[in-house]
């Protein structure tokens, strides 16, 4: 049986397969990005200019609910390529700033890698309806400092 909204393509998925994978993928991301965020949260006690940090995913998590009705509605079409491109960018950005031992890449790389996983998983379009709490993300990375500090 195909979607109204699909291409007309009947494609079999097993959804057990699906939680399988997304289950897997959530556990490996986690583990991978733990020092990460323990860097992130380190930052967070001791940073007056950022100890809102701790609240941006919250605030993100809040912002995905409000839009929730309109969000489960949408079909869950994975995009493969897009979403496979985003989540290597985010891996190398994680690998690229711990090898080169600067913070500010590596803790990039989560919300990066997160937009991957959305598109690896959502597709392009629920990722769109989610674009604003998803780039909220970037609130949490310590960067702003650079600018700031020469004002």
């Amino acid at each position: 049986m195909t979607h109204p909204m699909s291409s007309g393509v009947v494609t079999a998925t097993r959804p057990s397969m699906a939680v399988t994978g997304a289950v897997l993928l959530a556990v490996v991301l986690s583990v991978t990005y733990a020092p990460t965020v323990m860097k992130l949260a380190g930052h967070f006690m001791v940073s007056d200019m950022y100890s809102y940090g701790f609240l941006v995913p919250l605030i993100t998590g809040y912002l995905i609910w409000l839009r929730w009705e309109t969000v489960r509605r949408m079909p869950a079409l994975p995009s493969i390529g897009v979403g496979s491109a985003v989540l290597a960018l985010g891996l190398v950005l994680l690998v690229v700033g711990r090898v080169s031992n600067t913070n500010v890449v590596e803790e990039l790389s989560l919300p990066v890698t997160i937009w991957g996983v959305a598109l690896l998983v959502l597709g392009r379009r629920v990722t769109l309806a989610m674009a604003f709490p998803l780039a909220y993300l970037l609130a949490m990375i310590p960067m702003w400092e650079f600018v700031t500090a020469r004002l």
